[in-house]
């Protein structure tokens, strides 16, 4: 079986669908759309987490509605096991993307893909939608009616926090918690055990030479 003994950037790992120059990005450039960080924390992001769990939260019309989803990556309707193994991530761009069942809507939320600029510095789109009309992740200045709620990111130590923008100005206040609960292991089969903890993100030992 194949196996990862270091994680690394190669030269294709910047374009071909892996990390986009931001001029690549197809709409007005507006901070709300993006995750702003460095490239370790793209990594981390991209190539250590291997499954969320979501938490979205609502009050309708005075009723609180919650709703728990698994998002794994490789997984692109939130019914299947995603990517097996880690080589299945050799320069391939992790893009979660869940759309569930929400009531009597659709729920979907979206991490991916990643862009850099001249300058280095690196932006993860993302984009979350209740269907509810109740809350959406991107500011609109032709529906300016502030914010109702937050949307939290956690993983290996990050945690990263999001307005969410109301889309009527009666939309009742909103929360979405992703959270990272399972991580590549990484086992070089070299008979020392895994790189990392599979459930904490925690490195265990450096990779082999």
């Amino acid at each position: 079986m194949a196996t990862v003994r270091k994680i690394g950037l190669m030269p294709q790992t910047f374009g071909n669908g892996c990390i986009l120059p931001i001029t690549d990005f197809s709409f007005e450039f507006h901070p709300s759309y993006f995750l702003e960080g460095t490239l370790d924390m793209v990594m981390a992001l991209y190539w250590r987490v291997r499954e969320f769990t979501v938490t979205a939260s609502v009050i309708r019309s005075g009723a609180p509605r919650e709703e728990t989803f698994k998002l794994r990556v490789g997984d692109d309707d939130g019914e299947t096991d995603g990517f097996e193994k880690e080589t299945d991530l050799i320069c391939e761009q992790a893009d979660w993307y869940i759309r569930a069942s929400y009531g009597n809507t659709d729920f979907t939320t979206k991490l991916g893909p990643a862009y850099v600029d001249d300058d280095g510095n690196y932006f993860v789109s993302w984009g979350v939608d209740d269907g509810l009309e109740t809350y959406r992740s991107n500011y609109r200045s032709d529906r300016d009616f502030g914010t109702n709620g937050t949307w939290v990111l956690k993983f290996s130590g990050y945690e990263i926090t999001k307005p969410l923008y109301k889309v009527e100005s009666n939309s009742g206040p909103a929360s979405v918690v992703m959270n990272a609960v399972e991580y590549w292991p990484y086992d070089p089969n070299d008979g020392g055990g895994p790189i990392y903890d599979s459930t904490t993100g925690q490195q265990l030992r450096p990779f082999p030479p």
